[in-house]
């Protein structure tokens, strides 16, 4: 199944990428009446942000990688599910 990208609601109605783009940023430049046409023309389509697209854009994902040695060694282990856990409470804190 494809995902309906920007550029496919622009070219299917004769708007410009950036438009769409600032459109589903919510920019100021973009009137009222426009705002509420690209939303129904998004949601028509299916359009949904892609998430994974737009954190490499920004440069930033929020994600950190983790070396270990050894799963198998408790010592490992334990300081890993220590850190998920610990993520995972700070997380609901602010949910």
């Amino acid at each position: 199944m494809a995902f309906t990208t920007q550029s496919d609601i622009a070219k299917s109605h004769n708007f410009t990428r950036i438009t769409v783009s600032k459109d589903l940023r919510n920019h100021p430049d973009i009137s009222n009446e426009m705002k509420n046409k690209l939303c129904a023309l998004a949601s028509e389509h299916g359009y949904t942000s892609n998430l994974i697209v737009k954190n490499f854009n920004a440069r930033k994902t929020f994600t950190i990688g983790i070396i270990i040695p050894d799963l198998e060694n408790i010592f490992f282990a334990y300081a890993v599910e220590l850190k998920i856990l610990h993520s995972i409470s700070i997380e609901e804190q602010f949910l």
